[in-house]
């Protein structure tokens, strides 16, 4: 399922990122967060599990400094099964 509410509160900087991917989130979902990212093939270049501790932190990065220029998909997944797709 997509929910609305990751997506509304979810805060992606820079954009375009060139080391690293920053997220964050005032209203902490429950349990840890998967991060998963995109290219434009469709095909996962990136997969980072964000602990509970630091989701109720409400911040967690992403490296990107391997990864080339272009356009990605960032799939936040939360424990309880919903998720949220982004362009970054």
């Amino acid at each position: 399922r997509d929910d609305a509410a990751i997506g509304a509160s979810l805060s992606i900087f820079p954009q375009p990122a060139t080391t690293e991917l920053h997220l964050s989130w005032p209203a902490a979902p429950a349990g840890p967060i998967t991060l998963s990212l995109y290219d434009a093939q469709g095909r996962r270049v990136r997969e980072q599990q964000t602990s509970a501790e630091l989701v109720r932190l409400g911040y967690s990065a992403l490296p990107t400094a391997e990864l080339a220029a272009g356009t990605y998909s960032l799939v936040v997944a939360v424990a309880d099964g919903s998720r949220f797709v982004r362009p970054v």
